[in-house]
């Protein structure tokens, strides 16, 4: 294992959530990773659950929080597995570094969020047809009709960004539930 933060210097952690399902017919589980230094792969992290239930700002995945003392432990084949601190290790959520690169990455991120539109085309072409009609095309991307799937397009993209995108099917002439012939 290696100390990635010299004494009286907390580790800057960037905090990325992921939602995964380890086995088939289980409930999903929030993992955290911390990205340590940009071109690096993020590290895993356990968080105490007091700590994320009290923020529920780290499942949008742009959160920052420092940690004091904390230690990769490294695999056997030498890549770094996990990020582990001693207990009472102090953990705060802190503002971002400043530097232009952050700034801009997190205007540009504000874009992306609220309400969005969004198009299915169906192309056919004078030899070609695509297997999927109208119908099953927009109950899997958007979640309409009867029958359709309930993880989808519009549900992904929801759940993904913690609720602050909601992406709904373009409603305009020749637009039939949110796809285009």
């Amino acid at each position: 294992s290696s100390v990635l933060s010299q004494q009286g210097e907390p580790l800057l952690c960037h905090v990325q959530t992921l939602l995964m399902k380890m086995e088939a017919n289980v409930q999903e589980d929030t993992y955290y990773m911390c990205g340590i230094t940009s071109g690096k792969d993020p590290y895993f992290l356990d968080l105490p659950s007091d700590f994320t239930n009290s923020h529920p700002e780290l499942a949008a995945g742009n959160t920052f929080i420092s940690i004091s003392n904390a230690t990769v432990v490294e695999e056997g084949d030498g890549h770094a597995a996990s990020i582990v601190y001693p207990v009472g290790a102090s953990i705060h959520i802190v503002d971002p570094p400043s530097s232009r690169r952050l700034v801009v990455a997190d205007q540009s991120r504000h874009k992306t969020l609220g309400v969005r539109t969004a198009l299915v085309v169906r192309v056919t072409s004078l030899d070609s047809v695509v297997s999927l009609d109208q119908e099953t095309l927009s109950a899997n991307a958007f979640g309409i009709g009867d029958g359709a799937p309930t993880v989808n397009m519009i549900t992904q993209w929801r759940d993904c960004s913690a609720g602050a995108m909601q992406m709904l099917p373009v409603e305009q002439d020749g637009v039939i539930d949110g796809v285009y012939e």
